[in-house]
């Protein structure tokens, strides 16, 4: 199963946080490579960046000057330019399609700015509507 498969007829493909039924953080992907990031909360601001898929695991990363202003979304282990992500994967499960960090964390705990709540609360995403409000229907 690959991101680029369940873009599909739409263009893009949105998930959002497990934290609340309408989502305060959402990955949106596109079928051009490009991602964003849309935190209503959290203090992750929004991010536009890419993304890849390499062997079933996608790969983001961000421009630091892509966020829309807040405090930046930073890795303080790599380049203070370029946000990486811990690596994701999908996942079917009972309740739909779910994005969730491939080392199984529940978390973002690596970049130092996000809000301790969101610690166990942001993962796994599950893929929504555009509206966010009810996951898609079987295809």
């Amino acid at each position: 199963m690959k991101v680029g498969d369940l873009i599909g007829k739409e263009g893009e493909l949105t998930f959002a946080d497990s934290a609340q039924s309408s989502g305060t953080c959402t990955f949106q992907f596109r079928n051009d490579g490009k991602v964003t990031l849309d935190s209503f909360a959290y203090n992750i601001c929004k991010f536009s960046g890419t993304f890849r898929e390499e062997n079933g695991v996608i790969l983001i990363s961000f421009h630091k000057g892509s966020s829309d202003g807040g405090l930046p979304f930073l890795d303080a282990r790599t380049d203070p330019e370029v946000i990486h992500l811990p690596p994701l994967t999908l996942k079917k499960t009972s309740e739909g399609i779910v994005l969730i960090r491939k080392d199984g964390r529940t978390d973002f705990s690596e970049h130092w700015n996000i809000y301790p709540d969101a610690i166990e609360n942001l993962f796994p995403f599950r893929m929504v509507t555009l509206d966010r409000a009810e996951p898609p229907s079987q295809r």
